[in-house]
Parts: C-alpha cells; sequence; structure tokens
C-alpha cells in the first residue's frame, strides 16, 4: 500500500513525465478497481490505516479518478469467471 501512496503523490503532484504519467496512472487505476472489488482486501487496508493522514494522496487519486476505478472494478468483476468442477470432482459422477 505504502508503493502505491508514493505513486499516487507523485502522480497527483505531475512529478511524471507524459509517458510515466500515463502508465503510473493506468496501473493505479487497475490496482483501486482491483482492491475496491475484492472484499478480503478491506480489512487488511482498513487495519494498515494508522492515523488520519494514512493514504491521503491514494485516498485523492481515487477521488479524481473514481468514474474510471468504477468503470474498471465492473469490468473486473465481469471477467471473473467461477471455476467449473471437473467430472471426477462432480459428486455421483
Amino acid at each position: 500500500m505504502n508503493f502505491l501512496e508514493v505513486h499516487a503523490a507523485a502522480s497527483n503532484k505531475h512529478l511524471f513525465g507524459t509517458g510515466s504519467r500515463e502508465i503510473v496512472r493506468d496501473k493505479l487505476t487497475d490496482v483501486l478497481a482491483i482492491l475496491n472489488a475484492e472484499e478480503s482486501t478491506h480489512t487488511q487496508i482498513q487495519a494498515a490505516v494508522l492515523s488520519e493522514a494514512t493514504f491521503t494522496e491514494l485516498t485523492a487519486f481515487a477521488k479524481r479518478h473514481k468514474k474510471t476505478i468504477e468503470r474498471r472494478r465492473v469490468a473486473y468483476l465481469q471477467s471473473k469467471v467461477p471455476p467449473v468442477a471437473m467430472p471426477d470432482e462432480v459428486p455421483g459422477t
């Protein structure tokens, strides 16, 4: 999470060049979409928040890119295919 926070801070403060900025923005929005989609990560992230200052840059980035993150979250959830049971794993076969 600290790695994401550092990249969000650099992005928020326009410290990346044009090409790098797009790559970082793309990766941050993807990761935030997945973290939002996977409920198993929510408890771990909440436990990492130690004060009001924790993840402020990541929060600011997420607010600015809210629509993109939400679109990617939905796409991620739609792309998840439930596992198919193999014939020898299905009871009664």
